[in-house]
């Protein structure tokens, strides 16, 4: 929640909050999503430039929240993926992929279940 001294008939912000303005169209929801994102993509820049991956998928709480809020694109992970790829070296930007990643929330809990399958010890 966004600090906790506030007067008691003001509205909480939260990201639930955020997230269902956004989905209804709020500009202010959407540009605080983009600009999360953006942020990101620089943090993104750095790791593209140091490891030049193929492939960068991006899941989570934040980025499920993200999800829908203008129409069907992830406007937090567009915002990375631009950003990322205008701040990084060209080469590195021309082969990597930034995309949401396919479990959202629940990607580590299906990390760990596929690395105890694969590991025999079930």
């Amino acid at each position: 929640k966004c600090g906790s001294a506030r007067p008691n008939d003001e509205k909480e912000l939260d990201l639930m909050g955020i997230s269902a303005a956004a989905k209804r169209g709020n500009q202010g929801a959407v540009q605080a999503f983009k600009e999360a994102g953006d942020w990101l993509g620089v943090a993104l820049a750095s790791l593209i430039n140091t490891l030049n991956p193929g492939l960068i998928t991006i899941g989570g709480g934040v980025i499920c929240a993200a999800d829908g809020a203008r129409g069907h694109h992830n406007v937090l992970v567009e915002a990375a993926s631009v950003r990322a790829k205008s701040a990084c070296l060209r080469s590195a930007a021309q082969v990597v992929t930034i995309r949401q990643g396919t479990y959202l929330n629940s990607a580590g809990i299906v990390g760990a279940a596929v690395a105890v399958a694969s590991s025999g010890v079930y």
